[in-house]
């Protein structure tokens, strides 16, 4: 509530000491309950985040290592949904050979 009313911490602090206790209670009730629903939406935009970037990598994995292994750009795009750009931009930024083995 702090940072959304631009009301620096301390003059926060001192209003809400200068509240009747009634009224201070729910206050704090009112500030216990929004900071945990920040709590929870950072957490859940935590997961969501870290799912995508694994997602991201194993995409980028199967990449590299089908272009190692010979597989063509056609199937590299099939198999992970990107475009051939975007496959070539992945084993371009790696700077992946094929095996010659």
């Amino acid at each position: 509530m702090v940072s959304i009313t631009k009301i620096p911490a301390r003059q926060w602090a001192e209003m809400v000491k200068a509240l009747p206790a009634a009224i201070k209670e729910e206050v704090m009730s009112t500030y216990d309950m929004i900071l945990q629903e920040g709590i929870q939406k950072g957490i859940e935009q935590g997961i969501q985040e870290g799912l995508q970037q694994g997602k991201e990598k194993n995409v980028t994995e199967v990449v590299l290592r089908g272009y190692q292994n010979g597989v063509s750009f056609e199937i590299l795009c099939l198999l992970t949904g990107l475009s051939e750009e975007e496959v070539k931009a992945i084993i371009a930024q790696h700077g992946v050979e094929k095996d010659k083995g």
